[in-house]
């Protein structure tokens, strides 16, 4: 008997999820308010290097215009021509050690040999490039993804024996050094690239680097390279907003509880006009 399979695709899904865009357009931009009376409220070089969310697009004048918004905030109609579509991520660290002449600035420079974030892959002429920056910032800087050498975290108790006199350093750009190791020292592995000498380990319950020649290996087949962009997008774009809705809840819980403690009700009638204007502080738990 012949097997089927449903063959299930991401268009199946039929999910609204924003599209985003890494606003870095050649020439400068008028940003419209709206297109019926086309009033100018900003220029597209206002938000070079900014990633953008696409909430409408609509044909204007044999042209695609795009409604773009900066944090939840609508900015106004604009016409992207060069700026590229940009995919989530989910949370990705690495470093970098060099990038090519025509990408060089003084920001890249800086990033160097630290330790980045990866925020977005998006594609020029096929060619994949990575949006990083620091841990904690969101300006964001490009780079091609073969340049980038990914940090994997060990998934499972991973140890390693590290020789005596071997430096260790409290940071992964190998500035700081802690000591040099007395004596032959078992570690545990907590991070380390596929190709590169430099791992993170964990030493009386604290996490420093070393280099170290080591045969530590990853699952290519779930690399960077082989995922479905759009599904990942999607997935990404879910669990942001699932984190979003759980501090929303958080606080209005908290705000709810902190009426409820200041708030004395002194008979059943406050006490149902209370729960109609506010709702029972219990009823979110």
């Amino acid at each position: 008997m012949e097997e089927k399979y449903l063959n299930i695709k991401t268009s199946d899904l039929n999910m609204n999820v924003p599209q985003k865009y890494y606003l870095n357009e050649e020439n400068t931009k008028l940003i419209y308010s709206n297109l019926n009376n086309k009033d100018v409220i900003a220029l597209s070089d206002m938000l070079t290097s900014y990633v953008v969310d696409v909430k409408k697009q609509k044909i204007f004048n044999k042209k695609i215009m795009s409604l773009i918004s900066v944090n939840d905030q609508d900015v106004g109609w604009v016409h992207l021509k060069q700026s590229p579509r940009v995919y989530r991520l989910p949370t990705i660290h690495g470093k970098f050690k060099k990038v090519d002449d025509a990408q060089s600035n003084n920001k890249l420079d800086s990033l160097k040999n630290r330790l980045v974030k990866v925020y977005y892959i998006f594609f020029i002429e096929n060619e994949p490039y990575l949006l990083i920056d620091k841990v904690g910032s969101h300006e964001y800087s490009s780079i091609k993804l073969k340049n980038f050498h990914r940090l994997y975290n060990s998934d499972e108790y991973q140890t390693v024996d590290i020789e005596e006199n071997t430096l260790i350093y409290k940071d992964s750009e190998f500035m700081r050094i802690e000591k040099s190791l007395e004596e032959t020292t078992t570690c545990q592995v907590s991070g380390y690239f596929t190709d590169l000498d430099e791992v993170r380990i964990k030493l009386n319950g604290r996490h420093y680097w070393t280099r170290l020649i080591h045969d530590f290996s990853a699952d290519h087949s779930e690399g960077i390279e082989a995922l479905d962009y759009e599904l990942v997008d999607m997935l990404v774009y879910l669990k942001e907003s699932d984190e979003k809705l759980k501090t929303k809840l958080k606080n209005q819980t908290y705000r709810l509880k902190n009426i409820e403690n200041n708030i004395q009700v002194s008979n059943d009638l406050q006490q149902l006009y209370l729960r109609k204007y506010v709702g029972d502080i219990y009823e979110s738990q």
